[in-house]
């Protein structure tokens, strides 16, 4: 499943799950991340790690709105910047405090 969205029993905030597995670089995981969320102000997102961070942390352009983004087979991005993108993802989980938000979650395998 490349694209999904369940809801959390007992919220309103939904689960957005974005599958790595097919993608071949950073371009298709944004698209991946923007086809998925639809934020409100996609069209000024950066597609990179800096504007995703604004936006998760401080809802800058590209904000998903209250949610958990769950970024599963993660195996297949850890290539990318000799690792150092998913390094990245994983910084972004554990610095987002308990009770923001967004919830970054980063699944290996699924």
């Amino acid at each position: 499943m490349a694209v999904s969205e369940t809801m959390i029993p007992d919220t309103e905030s939904p689960v957005f799950v974005l599958d790595c597995d097919g993608l071949e670089d950073e371009k298709a995981f944004w698209q991946r991340y923007l086809q998925l969320t639809q934020p409100e102000g996609a069209h000024a997102f950066g597609c990179n790690l800096d504007a995703f961070w604004d936006a998760l942390s401080a809802q800058g352009p590209g904000y998903p709105g209250p949610c958990t983004l769950r970024v599963v087979n993660t195996e297949a991005i850890q290539g990318w910047r000799a690792g150092g993108f998913l390094m990245a993802l994983e910084d972004m989980a554990a610095e987002l405090p308990a009770g923001h938000a967004v919830q970054l979650e980063l699944v290996a395998a699924e």
